[in-house]
């Protein structure tokens, strides 16, 4: 679409029809890692090798949660109240982020957000859990169980 070339990291478990989608893109794909934080830290290792490279990370960046907080100005938009609570999914932690960054926005502060993810794959649930009450700081999980491994990351943003 942009003429851009395009290299993209996938886990080994990655099934063909995703790898396909990528490539009718036009994208590269490098089929490495167990889990998605070995084929992150692959990617990250070829960006450094090559100079021209821009890393775009699939979850842990603020331009991505801007995108995803727009959803909550739609939200608003839509809804003639507060919600009475936000329901998410939670993998790596960038769709909560955006949509914390977008009810922020809207002073939404005091709603709730209920962030559901697969067991087995629990690293905000781990996150929480370790804060004991305080403030929640990433924490690294030590293995993806779940057999819907792409849903997961071994610690999240």
């Amino acid at each position: 679409m942009l003429g851009l070339k395009c290299r993209v990291f996938l886990p080994n478990y990655t099934s063909e029809v995703m790898k396909e989608k990528f490539r009718k893109e036009g994208a590269d794909t490098v089929i490495v890692g167990d889990v998605w934080n070995e084929t992150n830290d692959m990617a990250l290792i070829a960006v450094r090798e090559s100079p021209n490279c821009l890393y775009v990370h699939p979850f842990d960046d603020p331009i991505l949660w801007s995108g995803h907080s727009t959803m909550i100005d739609e939200i608003a938009e839509d809804l003639d109240a507060v919600p009475s609570m936000i329901i998410t999914c939670c993998g790596g932690g960038g769709l909560l982020c955006g949509i914390i960054e977008g009810m922020r926005r809207h002073g939404w502060t005091s709603v709730p957000v209920l962030a559901m993810e697969t067991r087995g794959a629990d690293s905000l649930n781990a996150a929480v859990v370790a804060a004991n009450g305080g403030t929640v700081r990433p924490v690294r999980i030590p293995d993806i169980t779940s057999i819907a491994k792409s849903l997961g990351s071994l610690i999240i943003c």
